[in-house]
């Protein structure tokens, strides 16, 4: 499986000639810090697959934003797509659900507590729609 992947990736950019370094604010990689503060299941599931998005890195587009053309032509080269895609409330709510998280973990770092209901817990109310406030009619 990595000697197919490998050669996918090769077929994306030649690997060898592509090195990029612009070095690191505290000098350890991210997947190295998330070691430290033991949560590499949370790099691992969640920052590389959004931060692939986030940056638009190669693999990421050459999934969701390429086409191979139909044309023996054109070598069946990949062109660019943009589809209308259905907003989706999933996203939405797992981006608040990281975000609390991170805030959390913050919060406990720091001694701070808050009452009442986090803007997570108001978000999944309103979504699901138990919110504790009365609904218009």
């Amino acid at each position: 499986m990595l000697e197919a992947r490998e050669r996918w990736i090769d077929t994306q950019r030649i690997g060898w000639l592509l090195d990029v370094d612009l070095g690191k604010w505290s000098g350890l990689s991210v997947r190295q810090m998330a070691v430290e503060a033991n949560c590499l299941d949370f790099y691992n599931y969640v920052y590389t697959p959004f931060s692939a998005c986030v940056h638009s890195m190669w693999h990421h587009i050459a999934h969701y934003d390429l086409r191979v053309c139909g044309n023996p032509l054109h070598r069946y080269h990949r062109r660019p797509t943009s589809e209308a895609l259905v907003p989706d409330v999933y996203y939405l709510t797992l981006a608040a659900k990281y975000w609390s998280k991170t805030l959390g973990t913050f919060d406990r770092a720091h001694g701070i507590a808050i009452r009442g209901p986090s803007s997570y817990e108001t978000l999944m109310d309103a979504v699901t729609g138990n919110s504790a406030e009365p609904q218009p009619k």
